[in-house]
């Protein structure tokens, strides 16, 4: 593997920590300047993928509209390319902006996009995370009926994957949906459960 790559690969995975720690303008200082290396030295693909973890970064730091379009710079290669896993996180980049500056009609459209490449990669966590995704945002739309769809799916991946607090946030939100849908005691019961 060529120096460079092995200098991206490290950074992505220090991002995975970054992310997940929640440490996004350290994430933002490392991609950034990443993005011009990659394009500097002809690598597109690993320009794009730095372009992924920037606009995630961007995203955490509240700064939306530089996050959306370095996400769209990003889908525009994954697409021109059909590179599915690079997709994941460019789509993922481009809804949480639409959901988050109120556009949840393309936040949904976004979410499906990204459902539908989750299914094509059987990525099962990918799926989880926007199964819950795509039920918030349907909550959001007050389409509880639609919500409770997407999120027992969640539950149901879950539960076959072990990932409790996962369980336990979708049962309540399964709460909600039911609640707005008017079943209040089946709504109240999930809320037992998780209590």
């Amino acid at each position: 593997m060529p120096p460079d790559h092995v200098n991206f690969f490290t950074i992505s995975c220090r991002n995975i920590n970054l992310l997940y720690t929640g440490a996004m303008q350290d994430m933002y200082d490392i991609t950034a300047p990443a993005i011009d290396l990659a394009h500097e030295i002809g690598d597109s693909w690993w320009c794009n993928v730095m372009r992924d973890w920037t606009s995630h970064a961007l995203f955490g730091m509240g700064r939306v509209a530089e996050a959306q379009e370095t996400a769209g710079a990003a889908q525009a290669y994954w697409e021109q390319t059909n590179d599915h896993w690079g997709m994941i996180w460019a789509l993922e980049g481009l809804a949480m902006s639409a959901r988050s500056e109120g556009r949840l009609d393309e936040a949904r459209d976004r979410y499906s996009r990204l459902l539908r490449v989750n299914q094509e990669l059987s990525f099962r966590r990918g799926l989880l995370h926007t199964l819950n995704n795509l039920g918030l945002t349907s909550l959001a739309m007050d389409d509880p009926a639609a919500a409770e769809g997407y999120l027992i799916d969640g539950l149901r991946l879950s539960t076959e994957t072990g990932q409790i607090q996962e369980s336990l946030a979708a049962l309540c939100e399964i709460a909600t949906a039911r609640a707005k849908l008017g079943d209040l005691a089946s709504a109240l019961n999930l809320v037992d459960a998780v209590i």
